[in-house]
This record gives C-alpha cells, sequence and structure tokens, in this order.
C-alpha cells in the first residue's frame, strides 16, 4: 500500500507577523497537541532585530496559538520568554507532551550571545492550561 502526501493550498499555516516586533522576523519549528477537539501549536517566534541586553540581536520567544480545525490558527500570544540567566538569549524549539493532567513542555535555552555550546541547554516548562507556566 503507498501513502502519497501533498502541499496544502493553505501552506504555511502560519506565517510570521512582520509588523509585530515579537515575531517579525520569523514563525518557525511548531509543535501540536491535541487536547479534546482543540489543537495547541506552540511555535519559536523570531523578533525583528531588537536591542536585548547591550546586543542588537534577533531574540526567539516560544508562542502559544490554538485551532479547532488543525489549519486555520487563531490569536497568538507568548508563552514562554527569558527570564532566568540560564535562557537570557532566547527560549526556541518548544517540544510539548501531554501527560497526567499536564503539559511538558521541553525548549532550547540560550545563555550567551554570540550563540556557543557552553550557553545552550534543555529548558523545561510545566502547564496546566497553557496560559501559566
Amino acid at each position: 500500500m503507498s501513502t502519497q502526501f501533498h502541499r496544502l493550498d493553505e501552506n504555511p499555516i502560519l506565517s510570521p507577523q512582520e509588523n509585530h516586533i515579537p515575531e517579525g522576523h520569523g514563525a518557525f519549528n511548531p509543535c501540536v497537541v491535541k487536547k479534546d477537539d482543540l489543537y495547541h501549536m506552540l511555535y519559536r517566534a523570531e523578533s525583528s532585530p531588537i536591542k536585548h541586553y547591550n546586543q542588537k540581536m534577533r531574540l526567539s520567544t516560544i508562542w502559544h496559538t490554538t485551532s479547532n480545525n488543525g489549519l486555520a490558527f487563531q490569536e497568538r500570544k507568548p508563552l514562554i520568554v527569558p527570564e532566568h540567566d540560564w535562557e537570557m538569549f532566547g527560549c526556541e524549539d518548544p517540544r510539548v507532551t501531554f501527560f497526567e493532567g499536564k503539559y511538558y513542555i521541553f525548549y532550547t535555552s540560550l545563555s550567551v550571545y554570540p550563540f556557543a555550546a557552553p550557553g545552550i541547554k534543555v529548558g523545561v516548562a510545566v502547564t496546566k492550561d497553557l496560559q501559566t507556566i
């Protein structure tokens, strides 16, 4: 039995919002989890160039959006933003799993700029509602 894939006419289903600085450069590397009848997408939003800790850079944060059908995603909002020293230069590339009533979100955290191996770590955030970490 052969499986065929085809590109959706709606592709891409998520694009950056060029006039919105926090995700003006990119919206990519998504992951999706479905709970009940709602699809939750977490994705890396990359800002337009900004000054952050005296560095001109594009800052990555993790955003959340939802959909009833898995294609048309609605309101976007930030979920994980740099708050700690070990992620001060970005939070990116989330992967989410729903387990025993909680969402476990693993992501890459960046603590040095320019980026280098010693400053790249794995972060984990836990939430029951994808609103409060």
